[in-house]
């Protein structure tokens, strides 16, 4: 994880950095964005764009993958759980039932550069039941993201 330490006043100085940087010519076409925030009180200390989706540039994604392996912690794996509920006739490969795909944020979902038992997006989801002996759902299939 990433921490930087700010002293006292510092993050109204921040703030009159960022509002002044926004107003540079050379960012008229550009997007960026920052949240500084307080990890104690919660409190928002600086920001532009805070709620700004945005793809991360390759710089950023050394300090994402930073922050993510000090949150998680290096060995940590992504899983895609497929659940369902009702009745499952595995003679017939039929579920009575509905199916529910279960995430836990995988940010590669769908990528087609992964191989192995990887959902890979719905196409692979769809051969990941056929390998179960799944063959017809009568229900509903819902995605949970949470």
């Amino acid at each position: 994880m990433m921490m930087i330490m700010l002293g006292a006043g510092v993050p109204s100085k921040l703030q009159t950095e960022i509002d002044a940087f926004n107003k540079d010519e050379a960012l008229v076409h550009g997007t960026w964005s920052l949240c500084v925030i307080d990890l104690d009180s919660g409190k928002v200390l600086a920001s532009n764009l805070p709620d700004k989706r945005m793809i991360p540039a390759s710089t950023m994604k050394i300090l994402t993958t930073g922050a993510a392996m000090g949150l998680l912690g290096k060995d940590y794996r992504y899983t895609t759980y497929i659940e369902y509920d009702g009745v499952y006739d595995s003679i017939n490969g039929i579920i009575h039932g509905n199916i529910y795909i279960r995430g836990t944020g995988d940010p590669t979902f769908g990528s087609s550069q992964l191989s192995g038992d990887t959902v890979n997006g719905f196409p692979g989801l769809a051969k990941r039941l056929k390998r179960m002996g799944i063959k017809i759902i009568e229900g509903n299939i819902f995605g949970d993201h949470t």
